[in-house]
């Protein structure tokens, strides 16, 4: 490619299922890993060769703020056209928003990287399906509420609300205790009948 030729390259490419997930069955659990299927034309033909290739990540289809950092990739194969490279922007650069690849390329032999247009739309593939329908537990009722108390209502066993003396205390009048060590000094008022297991005494009865 001759400086300054920009338009003798174009592109066409998708998001394809995480080629990681077929070549090493081994692995496990999901990563922020994923593999991009593109093609490649020169001249108006599709290439063939080895070019370098730059990745960035944006949020909006024209302009906008770039995600994370430019992925360059060196000496990748382009057979008839068609490449398959391996991007790892990491979690956070995926919250949910759109968000779009722009891509450069270039032939290895140190030329200024040509920027390929349109930018490209990151779509779902079908692991992240799942994904996105457990999106709903980040609010969901049931994680932050006992039928209907708030978490920061819920009794803790270190809660100062289990040792916080509370009346009646104990050895309070306001009730009949065990009192092996001596009689109790309190009146009591019963309504109704009561059976007693043993010998009932007093020093007066009316």
């Amino acid at each position: 490619m001759k400086p300054g030729m920009i338009s003798k390259y174009s592109f066409t490419g998708g998001l394809v299922l995480c080629a990681i997930l077929m070549v090493a069955p081994l692995a496990l659990g999901q990563s922020s890993s994923f593999t991009y299927q593109g093609r490649l034309t020169d001249g108006g033909t599709a290439a063939t060769g080895n070019y370098d290739l730059q990745f960035a990540l944006w949020d909006s289809a024209s302009g906008g703020a770039q995600i994370g950092s430019t992925l360059t990739i060196s000496t990748v194969a382009v057979s008839n056209g068609v490449f398959v490279v391996n991007l790892d922007f990491g979690a956070n650069s995926f919250n949910g928003a759109a968000r779009f690849l722009e891509i450069g390329a270039r032939p290895i032999s140190g030329a200024a990287f040509t920027l390929l247009s349109p930018r490209q739309p990151v779509t779902a593939i079908p692991y992240s399906i799942r994904s996105l329908n457990a999106a709903a537990a980040d609010t969901a009722t049931n994680a932050t509420q006992l039928g209907g108390v708030t978490a920061s209502q819920y009794v803790q066993t270190n809660d100062a609300r289990l040792s916080d003396p509370r009346v009646p205390t104990a050895g309070s009048a306001n009730y009949i205790q065990s009192n092996p060590a001596g009689a109790q000094s309190s009146n009591f008022n019963i309504s109704g009948n009561g059976t007693v297991g043993g010998t009932l005494s007093g020093n007066a009865v009316n």
